[in-house]
């Protein structure tokens, strides 16, 4: 009787397998598409932004002309997040290796200021942002902030 009873859990164990990893090749192609269909906008973003920052330096005022940075480097982060999701993808599929490096916190710490403070001057508000340290941290935690940002920013808008 029990031998039965494992036959058919094996049987169910494997179906299961045959339906995850169906699901898997799904979601990898699902990304795969999905981060072609959205790179290819946002990089014609990025590259139009950059050459509307050379075009019209010193011909536009110049709140009007750090939004063009702003549109770019925003452009910027948007794509590293879509390709951090290829990334995990690959690396859950085994087929890529993490990698750790350092960023400045001082740097990070400004790029927020730059990219929320339009927003705080359409508010009336001043920030300002002192940062005494030289420290670093690993570019997983520089993406973390960076999405944080990003959630910061639409919630502000």
């Amino acid at each position: 009787m029990q031998s039965d009873e494992l036959r058919e859990y094996n049987i169910e164990l494997e179906q299961q397998k045959k339906q995850l990893d169906e699901a898997n090749k799904l979601k990898s192609t699902f990304l795969s598409n999905m981060s072609h269909e959205l790179r290819t906008p946002l990089n014609s973003v990025i590259a139009l932004s950059g050459v509307l920052t050379r075009r019209l330096e010193g011909k536009i005022p110049e709140d009007e002309y750090n939004y063009l940075g702003i549109i770019e480097k925003n452009g910027k982060n948007l794509l590293s997040l879509i390709n951090d999701i290829l990334d995990l993808s690959r690396i859950e599929a085994g087929k890529e290796e993490i990698s750790l490096g350092s960023f400045s916190i001082a740097e990070l710490l400004d790029d927020i200021l730059n990219s929320i403070l339009p927003i705080a001057e359409s508010k009336g508000l001043s920030i300002a942002c002192k940062c005494p340290c030289k420290s670093s941290f690993n570019h997983q935690r520089q993406r973390q902030m960076s999405s944080y940002i990003s959630e910061y920013h639409q919630q502000c808008s």
